[in-house]
């Protein structure tokens, strides 16, 4: 985690000579586990927050660096007799996408922008809970998951001047490149997230 935190203090420092805007993120995820060995798996909402800086690189194109703290993983569902009904995974990541966006005007008051780049983010904590009668509310996994996961972000958006900066509406969607789970596991478990995001940049 400390060498993501120290790419992106590099990454934001580094490049001063050209044209930056700063910015916030925020907004809802809505995650799952892919892969061949998910079974009667649901989605697992919860946020993502975050900052990141815009550096132009042209009129219609832009370099995207972003430090963000999403939260990932699944609900999955039990008989409710041999395994409990519902069981809640919770992961939780300080991510780093990389992101290329690339601007089309619509007017003087707005434009729309796609979205696109790899993502790697360190494990801050994994847990699960159940609502069966042997539930252990937030029992910790560190020994199932990876540390570090990497990605590929895919989205799009529309954003708004204000005068002051710029209000952006996204929808963004993560599929993990690698599986999520220790490999001594032999399960293919890809971390997948749809967010739906409100940024502001200045």
């Amino acid at each position: 985690m400390k060498q993501i935190a120290f790419l992106f203090v590099f990454l934001f420092c580094g490049l001063t000579q050209a044209q930056l805007h700063l910015g916030i993120v925020g907004g809802l995820n809505l995650a799952n586990l892919t892969g061949p060995d998910v079974k009667n798996s649901d989605t697992r909402s919860g946020f993502s927050i975050g900052t990141y800086q815009e550096i132009k690189l042209s009129p219609f194109v832009s370099f995207q660096p972003e430090l963000i703290f999403s939260q990932k993983g699944m609900i999955a569902s039990g008989d409710g007799v041999f395994f409990p009904s519902r069981i809640t995974c919770k992961f939780d990541y300080l991510e780093l996408p990389l992101l290329l966006k690339f601007n089309l005007p619509l007017n003087e008051q707005a434009n729309v922008h796609l979205l696109a780049g790899p993502s790697v983010a360190a494990l801050v904590t994994s847990r699960y809970s159940t609502n069966g009668d042997a539930s252990i509310p937030g029992e910790e996994i560190p020994d199932l998951m990876k540390d570090v996961d990497c990605g590929f972000i895919l989205g799009g958006g529309i954003g708004y001047y204000t005068g002051a900066g710029v209000l952006n509406l996204e929808i963004r969607y993560e599929i993990g490149a690698m599986s999520a789970f220790r490999n001594s596991y032999g399960v293919d478990v890809k971390n997948s997230v749809l967010s739906i995001l409100t940024a502001y940049s200045f």
